[in-house]
C-alpha cells in the first residue's frame, strides 16, 4: 500500500501556506492601495534562490469568489516585491483570505490563508512631501511646496532645502483624511540636477513623483481609505454625522451631540495630537487657538471610532 504524505508549512507571521519551497515566500501584507480604490497591494519577500517566473496572485475570500486578480508587472520574485491586483469584489473588505500564486505556465505554486482586513486602523494617511535629485550633477537651492484642497483654499506651506555639498533630498512628514488634493512645488532659480517633487504614502510606499521642469511641479491626488465613516473628502464648513455635528464660528470648535459627546481627540496634518477631552454634555464650545488648516476630530464610542474632516 502506497502512503503519501501532505506536507504542510507555516509560514511567518502565523500565516498557514501550502505548496513546493513556500516556506521561502513569506507574505508580508495585503492592504488597499492609498491612490487607487480598485488595487490592492500584496507585498512578498522571496529569501531563496528561487524566482518564481511569471507570478500571479489570486485573492479569494472564504466563499470563494474572486476577490482580486494581479495586473501582471514582473518576470519573477526577487526579494522583496509589491504586487497590484485588480479589485473586482468589493462585498467584504474584511474575510478570510485564501491567497494563490500562479507562476509559469500558470502552475499554482503556494498558497496562504490568512484573515485579510482591507479597513486600516489609521485615520488618516501619514505622507512625505520632499524633493529628490536623480541628475548626474548636484542640486542647491530651496523649494518651496504648498497644499490645497479640492476647492483650492490652501492648507499648508513649507520650504525644502538642497544643498550642493550634502543634502540632495529633503521632505516633510504631514498626515492626511481620505479626499482630494493639490501639491504645487516652486523654486526661485534653476537648481542644477534633475530634481522631482515626491509624495510618498509611508504605510504602502506608493510614490507620486513629477520632474521639477521650469522650477515648478504639481501633483493631483486622491488619498482613499476603505471603510472609513468619514466622507471621501475634506469639508470646509460644517460637519455632520448621525450622532455629531462640528464646525469652527468665531474661534471657536462647536460640537452638537445627539447624546453625551464623550471622548474626543483632535490631531493636526502631521497626527499630532492637539486637543483631547472627556465632555459629558451634548454641546460644547472650545477654545483652542488653533491654526487655519485640517484637523482629524476623533470621537470615541465605545471600541468604535468615528473619523471627521474638519477645515477652516
Amino acid at each position: 500500500m502506497q502512503r503519501f504524505i501532505i506536507l504542510v508549512v507555516f509560514c511567518l507571521n502565523g500565516i498557514l501556506c501550502s505548496g513546493q519551497n513556500c516556506d521561502s515566500l513569506d507574505l508580508l501584507n495585503i492592504a488597499s492601495h492609498p491612490f487607487y480604490d480598485s488595487v490592492i497591494l500584496v507585498e512578498v519577500e522571496n529569501r531563496s534562490f528561487n524566482f518564481f517566473s511569471g507570478p500571479n496572485f489570486l485573492l479569494f475570500n472564504g466563499n470563494g469568489d474572486t476577490v482580486a486578480k494581479e495586473i501582471p508587472n514582473f518576470f519573477g520574485i526577487s526579494g522583496k516585491s509589491q504586487h497590484h491586483l485588480k479589485l473586482l469584489n468589493s462585498d467584504s473588505l474584511n474575510f478570510q483570505g485564501h491567497l494563490q500564486l500562479y507562476t509559469y505556465n500558470d502552475s499554482l505554486t503556494c498558497e496562504y490563508f490568512t484573515p485579510v482586513s482591507l479597513c486600516p486602523t489609521d485615520s488618516c494617511h501619514r505622507l512625505a512631501i520632499g524633493v529628490v535629485n536623480f541628475g548626474g550633477s548636484l542640486a542647491d537651492g530651496e523649494v518651496i511646496w504648498s497644499l490645497f484642497d479640492s476647492d483650492l483654499n490652501k492648507l499648508q506651506t513649507s520650504t525644502l532645502v538642497l544643498n550642493d555639498t550634502l543634502q540632495q533630498e529633503d521632505s516633510d512628514t504631514i498626515c492626511l483624511a481620505p479626499g482630494t488634493y493639490r501639491l504645487e512645488y516652486s523654486a526661485s532659480a534653476s537648481l542644477g540636477g534633475q530634481v522631482y517633487s515626491t509624495a510618498v504614502e509611508l504605510a504602502s510606499d506608493q510614490v507620486l513623483n513629477e520632474p521639477l521642469a521650469s522650477f515648478a511641479s504639481i501633483i493631483e491626488m486622491e488619498l482613499f481609505i476603505p471603510c472609513a465613516e468619514a466622507p471621501n473628502a475634506v469639508v470646509e464648513a460644517k460637519v455632520t454625522n448621525a450622532t455629531l455635528r462640528a464646525w469652527f464660528s468665531q474661534g471657536e470648535l462647536k460640537l452638537e451631540s445627539s447624546d453625551e459627546i464623550g471622548k474626543i481627540k483632535l490631531l493636526d496634518l502631521s497626527g499630532r495630537l492637539v486637543y483631547i477631552d472627556h465632555l459629558q454634555q451634548n454641546t460644547a464650545s472650545l477654545q483652542l487657538q488653533l491654526k487655519p488648516g485640517i484637523y482629524l476630530l476623533q470621537k470615541i464610542d465605545g471600541n468604535s471610532t468615528l473619523k471627521i474632516s474638519i477645515s477652516r
